[in-house]
């Protein structure tokens, strides 16, 4: 409350609320977990309706299609994480006198790169 006070009182602009990040936040479960689970309530309920029953087997392969391109996007996020974590040791592990030229640091950074690159694009795909 005396934030609150304090805020209006100094016309401080407060932060936009972000309705998503808070309903996942107060979520027990991740979003794509409540995706599955309304899907089985969907797929239960639409017994015996035939365009119902279309769609909801519509609905879980594009739900399986998501899962697949943001679970191998993040394990492409994961190496490359690695390999820079990898990078930065041994960078950090040279002697001072030791020289590395550009063409090595691109080396070195080029399978990063393309780990990123490729998780981008699995992630992008289902946005």
């Amino acid at each position: 409350m005396f934030v609150e006070v304090i805020v209006n009182i100094f016309n401080i602009p407060q932060a936009n609320p972000d309705p998503l990040a808070d309903a996942i936040t107060a979520s027990a479960s991740p979003i794509l977990q409540q995706l599955q689970d309304l899907l089985k309530a969907l797929r239960v309920n639409a017994q015996g309706q035939p365009e119902l029953e279309t769609l909801s087997q519509q609905l879980d392969q594009r739900y399986l299609d998501v899962d697949e391109s943001i679970t191998r996007g993040t394990m492409h996020l994961h190496y490359a994480n690695q390999s820079l974590h990898a990078l930065l040791t041994l960078l950090q592990s040279c002697p001072e006198d030791s020289t590395l030229n550009c063409d090595q640091i691109v080396t070195l950074l080029e399978p990063v790169r393309q780990e990123l690159q490729t998780s981008h694009r699995l992630i992008g795909s289902v946005m």
